[in-house]
């Protein structure tokens, strides 16, 4: 694996499709093969639906005013 060669790896997952049990597995397999993961990143993340769900937090709004289509 290509990733234990790595300084650091992202996971990345798309908001909404990819499942925890496959962001936790994927994780087990890069420790398995002690790779250095820095974080996991969201892609394609709905701000507004996200906001209507309940997630809204004062960490996110910085990003919704960027991303905001309005």
């Amino acid at each position: 694996v290509i990733a234990s060669k790595a300084d650091q790896v992202i996971v990345i997952a798309k908001w909404r499709s990819t499942s925890r049990w496959t962001v936790q597995e994927t994780l087990n397999i890069l420790k398995e093969f002690n790779a250095n993961v820095a974080g996991v990143a969201m892609t394609f993340v709905d701000l507004a639906k996200r906001k209507r769900l309940g997630y809204d937090s004062a960490a996110y709004q910085s990003y919704n005013k960027y991303y905001s289509t309005d």
